[in-house]
């Protein structure tokens, strides 16, 4: 719907994987300028340089911060 109204360049940052080439052709498939960065969450002194590349592109109308950082699994199943 955001492509739709306007929103013409979506950045997307993650691990490098098929799941992330195939998010980035859907959104180009509904018209979408899409640009990839290399994001791995579990490397926090990695966040500020990986921010940086994408807002030296320019503006940033609108963020949707998404990510899970898995615990103990054992314990938290319990």
């Amino acid at each position: 719907r955001l492509i739709a109204c306007r929103t013409r360049t979506v950045w997307l940052a993650g691990r490098p994987s098929p799941a992330l080439e195939s998010a980035a052709a859907e959104l180009r498939g509904r018209g979408a300028y899409v640009r990839t960065v290399d994001f791995d969450a579990l490397d926090t002194e990695s966040h500020e340089t990986t921010l940086g590349k994408i807002f030296t592109e320019g503006d940033i109308d609108m963020v949707l911060l998404a990510f899970g950082i898995p615990g103990d699994q054992e314990r938290d199943e319990e």
